[in-house]
């Protein structure tokens, strides 16, 4: 089965590699998956380095502007439409990691070809602290946004979104798609790893109102092996205890890799400030901000 991967990108490089990553070892997974990801030159000041980081993954680029994002999504389901040969649809956001075992979850139901379908259950990481949690029937009974998987013989004429909406377009989909007879089929994965949703300081306040008797936190440690990422080791942790580290840690990973990164904070302060005083945030940061300028 052919499948492909929609997804609008705006700003947040430093997640967008993630992404990125995690869509290339979902394309070793199962060969048949292609991305087209949505970009907005006007919009976004970090089109130039998305461009080049989606071109690098081996992703199509549809260009349109960023609002609003029910048209953004159209333009970039249009354009899928026309230049692709796919099976089925799978939504993901830039900030949306999948397990690629979760091909193998939804393989019988694309031998049988079902319409419409996704998982009930989810994940999500907060970047800064690597908090996780565990969110089970997340969207009261429905499918949410990440890893829907619609039949392609069911969405080809389709506008799945209203197009003046930038905000609530799962449920929206949902809705015009039951208006046209096309049922979800919602898949209890159980706890398994399959999908996680990365919160970082331009979502914080979203990771806040994650509570409730179905939220439950579990170890960043015991998911993040599902996705390719690095365990959160002691040695991190003792770094990013340092106030405000995340801010100039992201400034290393637009140029570099995340170990490679950390490496160049660790260097920084063995040889600048030596260990007696690591916790004189002060100096470190001025010495971090220069390194940081000489990298770009």
């Amino acid at each position: 089965m052919k499948i492909l991967i929609l997804t609008p990108m705006f700003g947040r490089p430093e997640i967008v590699r993630l992404f990125l990553e995690g869509y290339k070892r979902l394309k070793n997974y199962h060969h048949e998956i292609s991305l087209v990801c949505i970009l907005s030159p006007v919009d976004d000041r970090f089109y130039n380095l998305l461009l080049r980081m989606c071109t690098d993954a081996g992703a199509e680029c549809c260009i349109f502007p960023n609002k609003p994002l029910g048209l953004k999504k159209i333009a970039g389901l249009k354009f899928a439409c026309k230049y692709f040969d796919f099976d089925y649809l799978m939504e993901l956001g830039s900030d949306d990691i999948v397990n690629p075992e979760l091909i193998d979850l939804y393989k019988p139901y694309m031998e049988k070809k079902f319409d419409f379908f996704g998982l009930s259950s989810l994940y999500f990481v907060n970047w800064e602290t690597r908090e996780a949690m565990f969110v089970k029937n997340y969207n009261d009974g429905q499918t949410f946004g990440a890893g829907r998987m619609l039949h392609r013989g069911s969405i080809i004429t389709e506008e799945l979104w209203p197009k003046d909406a930038d905000c609530g377009l799962d449920t929206a989909m949902t809705g015009i798609l039951k208006d046209k007879g096309i049922r979800e089929t919602v898949i209890d994965s159980g706890d398994k790893p399959m999908i996680i949703d990365i919160k970082s300081n331009t979502t914080i306040n979203h990771w806040k109102h994650l509570t409730g008797e179905l939220v439950k936190k579990v170890d960043y440690n015991s998911i993040c092996h599902c996705f390719g990422l690095p365990t959160y080791d002691g040695k991190i942790k003792e770094i990013q205890t340092l106030q405000g580290f995340e801010t100039y840690y992201w400034r290393f990973r637009v140029h570099l890799s995340r170990v490679d990164a950390y490496e160049e904070v660790e260097k920084i302060h063995l040889s600048l400030l030596g260990r007696r005083k690591y916790k004189k945030y002060r100096y470190f940061f001025q010495a971090l901000k220069r390194k940081t300028k000489c990298q770009r």
